[in-house]
């Protein structure tokens, strides 16, 4: 910008799209009656681009492991699990991996909103849980690539969130693990802050219709 290599003549800071949601459609929040796990498209196209197809045995052992980590987690904080994919993969897919689970698709703020935990490794839905101040982990595992991982720790160090490991995971202390989760949810103001409302209360898309009137249809 400061080169003048931008076609834009002109920058101006606005809320995000999530953030007019949230404050427009004044969402209750209040409900955890489940843990909603956010599930990755690993055959999304930026995702082929970027590594090529994972092996199959890298694949069939993601899945395991996400299922068991799943499985434990749901027992040990006594709530069931809801599967969120993304919009472009495959339902009847998923539906096959996660047998045992309510697979959902183009449903996931309204699962995020009702939930007690959000988990994921790497996906722009978990915005609305931080404006919604849910309970997030992150995950990684050996099986994936570098992008998630860089993904992955990039929430974790900016919104500062539990990561945990597939392989390292075992069981959890509940009352430990509660505790930590709990107290990470203070971290997200200040990213709020600084990546969704930056432009305070202000709703986003009503400043972007007031500054194109003023500046291209003035009397």
């Amino acid at each position: 910008y400061k080169m003048k290599l931008l076609y834009s003549k002109k920058v101006i800071l606005v809320n995000s799209r999530a953030h007019d949601i949230f404050f427009e459609q004044k969402i209750d929040n209040s409900e955890e009656s489940q843990i909603t796990y956010l599930d990755c498209n690993l055959h999304h196209e930026i995702q082929l681009s970027l590594r090529g197809n994972l092996k199959e045995e890298h694949f069939k052992r993601y899945y395991d492991n996400v299922i068991n980590f799943l499985n434990k987690i749901s027992k040990t904080l006594e709530k069931k699990i809801v599967i969120c994919i993304h919009p472009r993969d495959n339902l009847e897919t998923k539906k096959k991996i996660f047998k045992d689970f309510e697979v959902y698709q183009n449903v996931t703020r309204e699962n995020i909103i009702k939930s007690y935990l959000v988990i994921f490794f790497e996906s722009s839905a978990i915005i609305d849980a931080i404006l919604t101040k849910k309970r997030i982990i992150t995950l990684v595992s050996n099986d994936l690539d570098l992008n998630l991982l860089n993904g992955s720790n990039i929430y974790r160090d900016q919104l500062g969130i539990t990561q945990i490991r597939l392989e390292d995971y075992q069981n959890i202390d509940k009352s430990q693990f509660i505790n930590e989760v709990d107290n990470n949810i203070k971290n997200y103001d200040k990213y709020i802050k600084e990546n969704i409302s930056p432009n305070g209360n202000e709703i986003g898309y009503k400043k972007i219709f007031k500054i194109i009137k003023e500046s291209f249809f003035k009397n």
